[in-house]
């Protein structure tokens, strides 16, 4: 006998080649899936820091036009408010 053969008639599991398949294609959805998520949840988070950006960059434009405005003794926006609300005259 070879150093090959069993000596206590062991059999060996041999998995199918579409066993094989199928589980390499859940494992490649699997895998998208998680990567899919994390790629949206990345572009969500990117947009509403781009938003915020913008929304700051608008309250320091806002804030500079209404210090312009002073001298003329007009204001655009009301300064006492938190939300920068425009002036009642502004409107009009």
């Amino acid at each position: 006998m070879d150093d090959y053969t069993p000596k206590d008639n062991t059999t060996f599991y041999v998995e199918s080649v579409p066993s094989r398949l199928s589980k390499f294609a859940w494992l490649i959805a699997i895998a998208g899936l998680i990567i899919g998520a994390i790629a949206i949840w990345a572009g969500i988070g990117s947009g509403a820091r781009s938003a915020l950006s913008h929304a700051k960059d608008i309250r320091v434009a806002l804030k500079l036009i209404s210090l312009e405005y002073y001298g003329g003794d007009r204001f655009i926006i009301e300064p006492s408010s938190q939300n920068l609300t425009p002036a009642g005259d502004t409107l009009k």
